[in-house]
């Protein structure tokens, strides 16, 4: 049985690399050309805005995927969005054209300030990232109480003493044990996945070529931990509601399924692997930088792992709100 392990966060480059490329970027050039009495054309950056913070998603990619807007679709509402709300200021020549990642827009004095205070709105809106800290426990469920846990409610706040005691405890623990422990930062709102596995390969299927060969179709299972978050900060920034979605598997045994067929007079078979697989969901509110202890369903283990003890998951989440500020013109 060959193993490799694979660790993948998904969260798009480009959302981190544009929410730094702006902090040094000047949100307006001024370019005066000949025009209209108190008509001034002027080079807008909004390079940062159309490259908006891309979604992914483990468990409904396509449905998350496609709800991801492209930069044509999200500079069409933008200047919407600019004409829309400036269109109080009347006969200054108003006109917007877009040219690589940048607005020519030609209007009077009082409209350009308005668009600049409009842009730095709209920038504020990406400043807040979300930094979720989490940690995964599986435990017996005899090993609660003897972790000093009461978990009748399906969830505590617990304050970094008590939460520190507690992993102390489960590290002194021989019957339980950390699944994972991952950190994802995200942009507000932004649906994104960490995914620790190992990966196993096995003999799926068998393509016989007549009775003397045959060609092995190769399977894979994942064994580890996936986790999904998706954080919306409160309007007081006090606040974070995280939808969690996570799911651990674990690789029990390989198993050798009955000869299907004879090679060159030698039996051969297929494999199949035995597994057990967790998976959750919940929407949870949690104060910023706070811990929040979750107790998961019980697991219980394949019909084939005899005298297996049923397992029960504690999640720790601790979402800290991020918020990345710079100098705006």
């Amino acid at each position: 049985m060959n193993g490799s392990v694979l660790h993948r966060v998904s969260l798009t480059a480009c959302a981190v690399l544009f929410s730094a490329v702006w902090l040094g970027c000047e949100s307006a050039q001024v370019v005066d050309e000949p025009g209209e009495p108190n008509t001034l054309a002027r080079t807008y950056d909004v390079r940062d805005l159309l490259n908006h913070p891309q979604s992914r998603s483990y468990f409904d990619p396509d449905t998350v995927e496609a709800g991801n807007p492209s930069p044509e679709q999200i500079s069409e509402q933008l200047r919407h969005v600019i004409a829309e709300a400036t269109s109080h200021h009347r006969g200054d020549g108003f006109a917007i054209k877009e040219l690589d990642g940048t607005y020519r827009i030609t209007a009077g004095p009082a409209r350009h300030d308005e668009i600049a205070r409009l842009l730095v709105q709209v920038r504020r809106g990406r400043e807040l990232q979300v930094s979720v800290e989490s940690r995964y426990l599986r435990v017996p469920t005899s090993a609660l109480k003897g972790l000093g846990l009461n978990m009748d409610d399906g969830g505590r706040f617990v304050d970094d003493p008590a939460f520190e005691a507690l992993i102390d405890r489960v590290q002194r623990s021989s019957e339980s044990k950390f699944v994972n422990a991952p950190r994802i930062t995200q942009f507000n709102g932004q649906t994104g996945y960490v995914m620790t596995v190992r990966r196993h390969a096995y003999v799926r299927a068998l393509n016989l070529m007549g009775d003397r060969a045959a060609e092995a179709e190769k399977g894979v299972v994942d064994e580890g931990l996936v986790v999904e978050y998706q954080p919306v900060v409160s309007a007081d920034r006090k606040h974070v509601t995280l939808v969690l979605r996570a799911r651990d598997t674990e690789l029990l045994k390989i198993v050798d399924t009955p000869p299907v067929a004879r090679i060159d007079g030698r039996r051969v078979w297929t494999q199949r692997p035995v597994t057990t697989v967790a998976d959750w969901q919940t929407t949870v509110s949690v104060p910023d930088n706070a811990t929040l202890l979750l107790k998961a369903d019980t697991v219980k283990h394949d019909a084939e792992v005899l005298n297996a003890e049923p397992m029960v998951y504690l999640l720790a989440i601790k979402p800290r709100i991020v918020v990345q500020t710079a100098a705006l013109d």
